[in-house]
């Protein structure tokens, strides 16, 4: 069963064999409910190439023609609905002919390191399959360092080869990275609705790793403050060359990993000696995490140095 504001809605599976009445029965039954309970909110969630003929399928059937509380939907505009409902707005990403120009250019630009696909990324299709396995890593959080643990415990040469591509276009998908100078296990606290870090609410960034390829959705939530490092240094820079800048910061028990919330072209490295204002904080000054204290006539310096690699 399940509760929906107090209401149980029964989980209903209509099984039968082809041409049984499966689709009627479903029609039917949801514009007899629709009408014993007018209302409430109806929807009839279908493939999204579905809706137009869904839509006039229900309207033909409905007794006055028309779909009223009903709203048909596919799961693409459902996805939104649900977004609308949260107060929610979805960040302008890469479309997916971005993402195919993207993986191509860097196909042909190690086209002689490519053990497998370099004959293959003309043939039709190879690169929209080619991307639609990168969405599903980057959906289900595969790390790299996953893909190559299981890429080097292959036995099979031909698999491990096609692998070795993979992992070659991908390492170029993404440039730049975040290095610490030691393995480190954080979860970065989230921000409410107003703005005040939740220390009690925390996503995991790294799990005994040393690196975070950086992407323009890691910003999306906010900036990752780190309160619990070991590193008292981190990098910035380009997988290949090496270019970047080093970051030490000694003297500093946070740091703010940030970028412009319009995937803007920069990554800002901050060492904080304190934060802006916790969930579970008073509005007493003295009481706020990494607020330090001083003797009248008594001084401190905190300093951290920048290194251009």
């Amino acid at each position: 069963m399940i509760e929906n504001g107090g209401n149980d809605m029964a989980l209903q599976f209509i099984l039968g064999s082809a041409r049984s009445g499966k689709t009627d029965f479903i029609y039917d039954q949801m514009i007899k409910d629709s009408m014993e309970h007018e209302d409430e909110e109806f929807f009839f969630i279908v493939p999204d190439q579905s809706t137009l003929n869904a839509q006039k399928q229900l309207v033909t059937r409905h007794p006055r023609h028309g779909t009223f509380n009903i709203d048909v939907v596919g799961f693409f505009r459902l996805t939104y609905r649900v977004f609308e409902e949260l107060s929610y707005i979805p960040k302008d990403l890469l479309e997916d002919e971005g993402k195919s120009m993207v993986i191509r250019k860097i196909m042909e630009q190690h086209k002689e390191e490519l053990k497998v696909f370099a004959s293959s990324m003309k043939k039709q299709g190879f690169i929209d399959e080619l991307k639609s396995f990168f969405a599903e890593v980057y959906q289900y959080d595969v790390s790299m360092e996953d893909l190559k643990k299981i890429t080097d415990g292959m036995k099979e040469e031909g698999l491990r080869s096609k692998m070795e591509d993979i992992l070659l276009v991908m390492e170029n998908f993404e440039d730049y990275i975040v290095e610490f100078e030691q393995p480190e296990t954080a979860a970065c606290a989230q921000l409410t609705d107003d703005g005040l870090i939740n220390n009690n609410d925390r996503i995991p960034v790294l799990d005994h790793e040393t690196v975070i390829p950086v992407k323009h959705s890691l910003f999306y939530k906010d900036a990752l403050i780190f309160d619990q490092l070991k590193s008292r240094t981190v990098a910035l820079k380009h997988k290949e060359s090496g270019h970047g800048i080093l970051v030490t910061f000694p003297d500093f028990d946070y740091l703010g990993v940030w970028s412009s919330a319009n995937d803007g072209p920069f990554v800002a490295l901050e060492p904080w000696s304190g934060t802006s204002t916790c969930s579970d904080e008073d509005d007493v000054f003295e009481h706020k995490r990494g607020v330090r204290f001083l003797e009248p006539g008594e001084h401190e310096t905190l300093s951290f140095v920048i290194e251009i690699l």
